[in-house]
């Protein structure tokens, strides 16, 4: 997996007046990656850097990248997970949506509606993990929800982020993220997640919550007919009856709903 994530970044084209550097950070205090990254780096047409960050966790790990960045001095961050694959052109043109829009980050690949970005194929610039100081909050280290929080909290301390159609990575199934089941279960303690950092970090009222979980519900109501027919319709029913039921258990606690704890698969 991570093998062909490296071998896809090695195969971009990268911007002509940019130096890159790859950085790879292993999740794993015992170094399980460490080997694959040698081999990669022997035969890399770029400075390849590898680091451990003990602490298992998606905003862990995240942090680590940040902060490693930010000691570099780099100018920019692109990020990519290890369970995908990088476009060949996706950071050349993620730099040429940042000249031309003179954005902080830019999304590529995927819609970001309400600040609903994604960390892997996201540029950032420095002003976001230097000057802004943004980092990813720990309480969503298992959950997922980490980005989404991310973004919605850069935006308010006053990041432009900017949305490209350009393709960026691409994210296979891979082990257990196979089936209806697993992409039920995320999708569910994501909405947990992020509906209870809300209200508790943030001080949304639990009514607010208790109404966005009723207008969830009416939503996948109103989808229901089209869902038999449309497969994109139904996704969207699922998705908002997941919210819904997020949302409501979100007001009882966090809960244990964290499948990015068992790592088996990725």
């Amino acid at each position: 997996m991570l093998a062909a994530c490296l071998e896809s970044i090695g195969r971009m084209d990268f911007p002509a007046d940019a130096e890159v550097r790859l950085a790879v950070a292993d999740n794993d205090a015992a170094e399980s990656a460490r080997k694959v990254v040698e081999e990669f780096a022997r035969g890399a047409k770029l400075p390849v850097d590898y680091s451990v960050c003990p602490e298992r966790g998606l905003s862990n790990i995240r942090n680590h990248l940040l902060d490693r960045a930010l000691d570099s001095g780099a100018d920019y961050l692109a990020c990519v997970d290890d369970d995908c694959m990088a476009g060949k052109t996706w950071l050349a043109d993620a730099f040429a949506a940042i000249k031309k829009t003179g954005a902080d980050a830019v999304n590529s690949g995927a819609p970001m509606e309400n600040a609903q970005l994604s960390t892997c194929g996201i540029v950032m610039s420095k002003r976001i993990f230097r000057d802004l100081n943004m980092r990813y909050d720990p309480r969503f280290n298992f959950t997922g929800s980490e980005d989404t929080d991310f973004a919605r909290r850069a935006l308010a301390a006053g990041a432009r982020m900017v949305q490209t159609p350009f393709p960026a990575v691409r994210s296979p199934a891979y082990g257990h993220r196979e089936g209806m089941r697993i992409y039920l279960y995320h999708h569910f303690a994501r909405y947990v997640a992020e509906s209870h950092a809300r209200r508790v970090r943030d001080g949304k009222p639990a009514m607010l919550i208790v109404a966005a979980a009723v207008a969830y519900l009416l939503k996948g109501i109103i989808l229901a007919p089209a869902a038999i027919l449309s497969r994109k319709q139904r996704m969207r029913c699922i998705k908002s009856l997941l919210k819904t039921a997020g949302y409501a258990r979100s007001l009882f606690g966090p809960g244990k709903a964290e499948p990015y704890r068992d790592v088996s698969g990725f």
